[in-house]
């Protein structure tokens, strides 16, 4: 609402609202929505004239109330409804929701919960009330009527009784030392127990300890001194620990021993057998066992050698190592102990499987009650029996009694009216009951406090609870006394061939050390003199890991092309090569490699000539050097021919060789194949008969034979290694 700035209107607002708690209401078109506020404070509004009054300190959104337009619904809560000024009509008992608070009604005397009290009165209340009996009244035993047990006075049942009615004082006097309960069989009476009888029923021994060895280790638990290494046996996790192996337990010197062996070692190594066979005495086995194994070389497998074993003979092979066995006959065994099978008659083998003769699997049920009832002494259970049973009713006692000591009916007795002299049953004594009132209520022998007072574990306490529980102590062994085995030392045994002997002969070579078969009988005896020294430059020496801190040690360099000094000698590989520029060369290397081939090339048919068959076709050629004439069938070639044009279509084309006047080859000598312009595709290579030259020897080339369409040009190569 902005103020208005005519003051005449802010007088007639205050005049028409008379008291200080008086509500102005006015309507903000801009909104839509009516307000209202009280004469006090409109006037502090004013007179602050803080201009408009939704932007002004004032803030009309806590002391002004919206309200309802005239068509829509509107929920009025705790607001006042001015009887003298104001009226509300037309609200009908549709228009009012249950659960108008009861303080709302008359003087406000009556709560909710007073009010509530009115459900379910079904006629006046002061009369229904009129109709009560005092709250304090007698009874004469005429004002009774015979209403079911309450009939006779003596009489009363559980049903006349209610629950928790009856108190300690109002039942029979207890005697000293006695607890009630009941050990009799069946249900009946209370009865007053001794000590002794109370604690067979609760099955507590007397001064029961729940700490005590003997409860502890009948509880299937063990005493913390009953360990030898608790703190051990409370960490134990199972599954770092490994089954004793089937062929017996480690034992001290296993590890030792185990040690000492190569990893990887074989005695299955051929050179092993064969040295530990050589010159050993064989002996008569005698019979086979399924179990003998047999020396075996697979040829399938390189000759290694292998074993069987007797039981392989029985599948799949020819051998017929099982004796004939009579007709009529099983093989087996019934005398005592192992040993070789015996042919069993079919009466032994009945017996041995304790099935009688002609034994059948489809015997009746008629066949088999004749037949039980038929054995003497059976007791079987009749038809007869049966019914007698079925008429006996349950629960039946024989010889009940109905009284006791002259008393009939619910008869009392306490402790005192019994004697307990001549009975198995005592009562308890003082002493008895103080010490049973020194045992907790609900003890219990698997309290975690109890047990660790007794020493004991709790299942919480063990790691590996599920392993120590199924822990068989015969499947674990004791640490070796030279140390426990650790992570690898499986891996290093599975490596290791059974029965490896580090003394053989191949595993002591291969350890890099001498059999004494391979030292000179002088070696072993070797004594030096008393005076012998190794000077500091000869240990210095000895010392060195290899052949260049030796050099080193000794002085000696590489050597170069400036430089004396340790060279290493070029094979004839290397120098075929020729790329090495560290190295030296040997002559005899030199003489053996590439480096050390001249050639020959004979020119004997000009490339646009035919060749023709012909001996001698470029006359002499007189050789200036000596050496060996080389040739070979593969790349690289030394003794080849060429043509400048291939002969065709057919027929082949010889060249041969001549020293001196005689053929140096034999008929296989320098084939051209049709249309080939080489004759280092020839079918088949040349052979020589000759490879030697001296200086001086006449060399002449010969064509024996020509294609049908001649070739063109001829060159004959010839290398010679000096």
């Amino acid at each position: 609402m902005t103020r208005r700035k005519n003051p005449s209107e802010f007088d007639a607002i205050l005049a028409a609202a008379t008291a200080s708690d008086d509500l102005i209401i006015w309507w903000d078109t801009s909104a839509g929505k009516m307000y209202s506020i009280t004469k006090s404070e409109f006037l502090t509004m004013v007179t602050a004239g803080s201009g408009d009054m939704s932007t002004s300190t004032y803030d009309p959104a806590s002391i002004a109330e919206q309200l309802v337009g005239l068509t829509a619904a509107q929920t009025i809560t705790n607001k006042t409804i001015d009887a003298d000024n104001n009226t509300v009509s037309n609200i009908g008992d549709e228009e009012l929701k249950a659960g108008i608070d009861a303080a709302k009604i008359a003087d406000a005397s009556v709560s909710n919960t007073e009010f509530q009290y009115l459900n379910g009165v079904t006629s006046a209340i002061q009369t229904q009330i009129d109709g009560k009996a005092d709250s304090s009244h007698t009874h004469t035993l005429t004002d009774i009527t015979d209403s079911g047990a309450l009939a006779a006075l003596d009489t009363v049942g559980t049903s006349e009784i209610d629950d928790e009615a009856v108190t300690l004082a109002k039942l029979a006097h207890v005697p000293t030392n006695r607890v009630l309960a009941r050990s009799s069989a069946g249900s009946g009476d209370v009865e007053a127990l001794t000590l002794p009888n109370f604690r067979t029923l609760i099955n507590v021994e007397n001064g029961a300890d729940v700490t005590d060895t003997t409860n502890v280790t009948a509880a299937g638990a063990l005493m913390d001194s009953e360990v030898t290494d608790l703190a051990g046996i409370k960490s134990l996790d199972t599954s770092t620990l490994q089954v004793k192996p089937t062929e017996g337990a480690f034992v001290d010197g296993d590890k030792t021993k185990l040690d000492g062996i190569e990893t990887g070692a074989d005695v299955t190594d051929e050179t092993n057998v064969v040295s530990a066979l050589s010159g050993a005495t064989l002996t008569d086995a005698g019979t086979p066992q399924a179990t003998d194994k047999v020396l075996v070389q697979d040829s399938s497998d390189s000759d290694n050698l292998k074993y069987v074993d007797f039981s392989d003979f029985s599948s799949g092979t020819t051998v017929d190592v099982v004796s004939n066995v009579a007709a009529d006959r099983i093989l087996g065994r019934v005398t005592a102990g192992s040993g070789d099978s015996e042919e069993l008659t079919a009466a032994q083998v009945r017996s041995l499987i304790n099935v009688e003769d002609g034994a059948t699997a489809d015997q009746t049920g008629a066949e088999i009650k004749a037949a039980y009832e038929g054995e003497a002494d059976t007791n079987a259970y009749t038809d007869a029996e049966k019914s007698k049973l079925a008429g006996i009713s349950a629960g039946a006692e024989v010889n009940a009694v109905d009284s006791v000591n002259s008393q009939t009916g619910a008869v009392v007795l306490d402790a005192d009216d019994i004697d307990d002299t001549s009975t198995t049953n005592k009562f308890a004594t003082s002493a008895e009951l103080s010490k049973l009132a020194g045992i907790e209520t609900g003890a219990d022998v698997t309290d975690t406090a109890n047990v660790t007072a007794a020493g004991a574990l709790m299942d919480s306490e063990v790691t590996d609870l599920a392993g120590i529980k199924a822990l068989d102590t015969s499947t674990l062994q004791v640490k070796p006394a030279e140390g426990a085995f650790v992570d690898g030392d499986k891996t290093k045994l599975d490596g290791i061939e059974t029965g490896a002997d580090v003394t053989d002969t191949a595993n002591v070579t291969a350890a890099g050390a001498l059999m004494d078969s391979e030292v000179d009988a002088d070696i072993k005896t070797l004594s030096l003199p008393a005076n012998t020294t190794i000077s500091t430059f000869g240990a210095s020496l000895v010392d060195d890991a290899d052949a260049s801190a030796a050099r080193t040690t000794l002085g000696i360099s590489t050597a170069s092309k400036t430089a004396e000094g340790l060279v290493e000698l070029a094979t004839t590989a290397e120098i075929d090569t020729g790329t090495d520029t560290t190295r030296a060369m040997p002559i005899d290397q030199f003489v053996a490699s590439k480096r050390n081939i001249e050639w020959i090339v004979f020119d004997c048919v000009d490339p646009d000539t035919d060749c023709a068959v012909g001996t001698n076709i470029a006359g002499d050629f007189v050789s200036p050097i000596a050496g060996t004439i080389l040739q070979s069938d593969s790349s690289p070639f030394y003794l080849y021919a060429t043509n400048s044009t291939a002969g065709a279509p057919t027929g082949t084309m010889v060249v041969d060789v001549n020293i001196n006047g005689t053929t140096i080859m034999t008929t296989n000598k320098l084939d051209f194949d049709a249309t080939e312009k080489t004759t280092t595709t020839a079918a088949t290579p040349p052979d020589l008969t000759t490879t030697s030259l001296a200086v001086g020897d006449i060399i002449t080339i010969d064509i024996d034979s020509v294609h049908v369409t001649p070739a063109k040009g001829l060159k004959v190569y010839m290398g010679i290694r000096q």
